[in-house]
């Protein structure tokens, strides 16, 4: 429902009940300039139905019926359940786990307004990836930059490695892979990043590093 903060009358209210004949759940909201977009769940655990990311309309209260792209799991990278996230670019990142037939980690982009562009393979060769980890990715004018960690039993690596990948933001392509330092990785809280320019900031729990 939305609330008039000046009279506290009600403008309009959106059920999700009945979103294309379906029954949903609110998870996540996103904002990109004055658009807003819902991350909606199925309420019924054990349906084939996935998640979905949908598109609201402040100014009418209307939903779009269909959603713009399915999320499998739910899983959007550097989102969390119930938060509201201001976007810095029309993207999001859809992280999805392997499958007997395939066995490897991909991400998903997701445009806002044209759904999903492209499909990546990350972590080639990984059997586990610390999915939660992972931030979300930065986004500038031909790269998406994300990061992730995989298992990596060498000495002195706390048994976990952060990796930089630089993808191109047309197609997903793979133009750069780069070991980030161990000292990047934390227990309390993700690795981040920060593009400035045409630079980019990795923050960790016990370092900076700046990378052109």
């Amino acid at each position: 429902s939305a609330y008039d903060l000046d009279t506290g009358a009600r403008t309009w209210n959106v059920p999700f009940a009945d979103v294309g004949g379906r029954d949903w759940e609110l998870n996540e909201i996103f904002t990109f300039e004055d658009e807003t977009f819902l991350l909606l769940r199925p309420s019924q655990r054990g349906t084939r139905l996935e998640p979905g990311l949908f598109a609201l309309n402040t100014k009418l209260g209307a939903l779009t019926t269909r959603p713009l792209a399915e999320v499998p799991d739910g899983r959007l990278l550097g989102a969390g359940m119930g938060r509201r996230t201001e976007l810095r670019s029309p993207y999001l990142f859809a992280l999805q786990r392997p499958t007997q037939e395939d066995g490897q980690f991909v991400v998903r982009a997701i445009h806002l307004r044209f759904g999903e562009r492209w499909r990546a393979r990350i972590a080639k060769g990984a059997k586990t990836l610390y999915a939660y980890d992972m931030p979300m990715p930065e986004v500038s004018g031909d790269t998406v930059a994300l990061t992730y960690v995989v298992p990596n039993e060498r000495a002195g690596s706390r048994g976990r490695q952060p990796v930089l990948a630089l993808l191109d933001r047309t197609n997903g392509r793979e133009r750069l892979l780069v070991d980030l330092p161990h000292e990047l990785f934390g227990t309390t809280a993700p690795i981040r990043l920060d593009a400035l320019g045409d630079g980019l900031f990795a923050c960790g729990a016990r370092m900076m590093q700046w990378m052109r």
